[in-house]
């Protein structure tokens, strides 16, 4: 596992979040994910009024691939990073030069960078402001020096963009020649303008933050370096209004496309991101196994009371009739009870939904995911799991102050790796690697949903 994070996504909803690491050197990878969710007795969720169809109805689930990390200090430069760069080179020389090229493999690169520069800039950005608000107050013992440290990253920062954002440009300018198809110009236009919006967003963040300091004022470091984010902001805005972009803010308007805007844009730079999932009901084979040995049981039964009934009575008989009535029932019944039973004995092993991963681009199955939900006692789950929910009241009559169900679910996922992982990935010696994240979200109509507790696992 990379990562795991659970955290409510709104006021109805749940989101758990998964990280897998994909290793190209392993043909096939599994992970085992067990998830607990401890629920309140009064919400009335028990294995009647919530079986697996009702949870699933209220899931949903989103597999695609983790946004490489790339630091933003290599996109600003020359040389490094190259491995990002270079399929959209020479996909473009290719067109340059007459020669057939690939419109799904460009639109790809320019999605799969734009997504890059995202990441890059956000975290950074992140970074930067964590920084400024864990500062001192201005005044207070080291303040001063401790600013001054963070007024270097910013102004790195600054140039970075700037650096960054021309590079980008510079390597897709000519998407915009006259034989390049259509979606390939529509496709740099709208991560152009995506790379754009999230350089202001973090640039107007940093001088919100730097203003927050008092930088405004004048005449020190940090206000020189909020001034430079903020022309850093104002170029960014310009360079969409001439290039013709709507996102752009009018004054005195109440400019409420432009968040739609920022979304749209967000969702078509991560789209190539994304896998298709199919699913389809789990343990339909294992289901017809058991259907068919509760058959051939109750048909062994049946051939041998015919056997025994004609041996004493003969095949004419009305008394081999009457034992053939009461052996069909019989039968019958071992069948049905059979299925009953041999289903409970396996259920617990058996899938509810089987999700089969495929790659959007060739349409080749890479992955498949199982999973399972029962509602059941906390009793009946292990120990630790329960030592974990009981962290905050570690007593023995704890428990019977807030009664609850837990809503246990396993999730056994396998992905094959060798045939889709992207070539910079398989080619890099570095230890980071691809990784798949998985996003699960939860929303009952009862509101179920306290507090929750996971483990997970992984085999090679």
């Amino acid at each position: 596992m990379v990562d795991s994070r659970l955290e409510p996504h709104d006021a109805n909803q749940l989101e758990l979040k998964l990280g897998y690491k994909v290793r190209p050197e392993r043909k096939r990878q599994r992970y085992l994910v067990e998830s607990f969710m401890f629920v309140p007795r009064t919400l009335g969720v028990s294995a009647r009024s919530y079986g697996p169809e009702r949870f699933f109805e209220d899931t949903s689930t989103f597999i695609r691939l983790s946004t490489p990390a790339v630091a933003l200090e290599a996109l600003a430069s020359e040389g490094r990073a190259a491995s990002w760069f270079a399929p959209l080179g020479e996909e473009l020389d290719a067109l340059s030069a007459g020669r057939a090229a690939s419109a799904d493999g460009l639109v790809r690169s320019l999605k799969l960078l734009g997504s890059i520069y995202r990441a890059a800039i956000r975290d950074q950005g992140r970074l930067l402001l964590a920084g400024l608000a864990a500062l001192p107050a201005p005044g207070a013992p080291k303040a001063e020096v401790r600013e001054g440290a963070w007024v270097a990253s910013m102004a790195r920062f600054a140039e970075h963009l700037r650096a960054a954002t021309a590079r980008l440009r510079s390597a897709a300018q000519r998407c915009e020649l006259a034989n390049v198809p259509r979606a390939v110009a529509e496709t740099w236009s709208a991560v152009d303008e995506h790379v754009s919006l999230c350089v202001e967003g973090r640039a107007t963040a940093l001088v919100a933050a730097c203003d927050a300091r008092g930088a405004r004022a004048g005449g020190s470091p940090l206000s020189e370096v909020r001034d430079r984010l903020a022309d850093v902001a104002t170029d960014e805005y310009r360079y969409r209004q001439g290039r013709g972009y709507p996102s752009k803010a009018v004054a005195g308007e109440a400019n409420e496309a432009l968040p739609f805007r920022r979304r749209l844009l967000k969702r078509i730079t991560s789209s190539v991101l994304f896998l298709d999932s199919e699913y389809e009901p789990g343990g339909e084979l294992q289901r017809d196994l058991i259907a068919g040995v509760a058959a051939a049981a109750a048909m062994l039964f049946a051939v041998l009371v015919a056997i025994w009934a004609q041996v004493h009575w003969g095949a004419l008989s009305a008394t081999f009739a009457a034992v053939m009535v009461v052996a069909y029932i019989v039968k019958d019944r071992i069948k049905e009870r059979g299925k009953r039973y041999l289903g409970r004995r396996l259920a617990g092993r058996l899938p509810d939904y089987v999700v089969k991963v495929r790659d959007p681009h060739s349409g080749r199955a890479i992955g498949v995911c199982r999973e399972a939900v029962t509602v059941t006692e906390p009793s009946h789950i292990d120990a630790d799991v329960r030592a974990l929910r009981r962290a905050d009241h570690d007593t023995v009559i704890g428990d019977d102050g807030r009664p609850e169900v837990v809503i246990a679910g396993w999730t056994p996922r396998s992905s094959r790796t060798a045939s889709w992982i992207p070539a910079p990935e398989r080619s890099s010696p570095s230890p980071a690697r691809a990784s798949i994240t998985s996003t699960w979200c939860c929303g009952s109509a009862r509101g179920a949903a306290a507090t929750g507790s996971s483990r997970t696992g992984a085999c090679g």
